[in-house]
């Protein structure tokens, strides 16, 4: 489970920029190991997380110099799913969503959702993936997502008139 991404190097000791991709960012600071996408292995012994504006400044023990650092830029920071807290009631992690049937309110199966696209601005977005046709994004809103049920396996959605043709 992804929860952030590493971006520049922080000082000359190895820190990294990480953009958190959490809703709760304050979370990392439990985490001692994480994964890399970049490189395989046992996971990464963390060193040290801490708050830094919009981003968060990680310090790995195996990383200990700029250019190490810098060669990590663009990693996706995974953990495993197991390691993550339990959610409220009607709460879920974007990775249930992956797969899911995404139907209309007439029952109409649009698609499946293939990606979600965090923006970091005032919403995310779920990828719809369709047989024979260009994909097309749902923007992660009370408006046009009626209703998610993850044990159906489902996503309830009232799109304006021509979303389905934007791409």
């Amino acid at each position: 489970m992804q929860v952030g991404e590493v971006g520049s190097p922080h000082g000359t000791m190895g820190a990294l920029r990480v953009l958190p991709t959490t809703d709760f960012p304050e979370r990392l600071r439990a985490l001692e190991r994480i994964w890399l996408d970049k490189i395989e292995g046992d996971g990464w012994e963390v060193r040290q997380w801490t708050a830094s504006g919009r981003m968060t400044i990680l310090q790995l023990a195996a990383v200990t110099s700029r250019d190490q650092a810098a060669a990590l830029r663009g990693a996706r920071i995974l953990v495993l799913r197991q390691s993550l807290p339990d959610l409220p009631v009607d709460s879920f992690y974007w990775y249930q969503l992956l797969g899911m049937a995404v139907r209309d309110s007439d029952g109409r199966e649009l698609g499946r959702v293939v990606h979600v696209h965090r923006q970091g601005g005032a919403h995310d977005f779920l990828e719809v993936s369709r047989p024979n046709q260009a994909s097309f994004w749902i923007p992660i809103v009370r408006a046009m997502v009626n209703r998610i049920d993850l044990e159906q396996q489902t996503i309830w959605v009232s799109l304006p008139e021509g979303l389905e043709d934007l791409h």
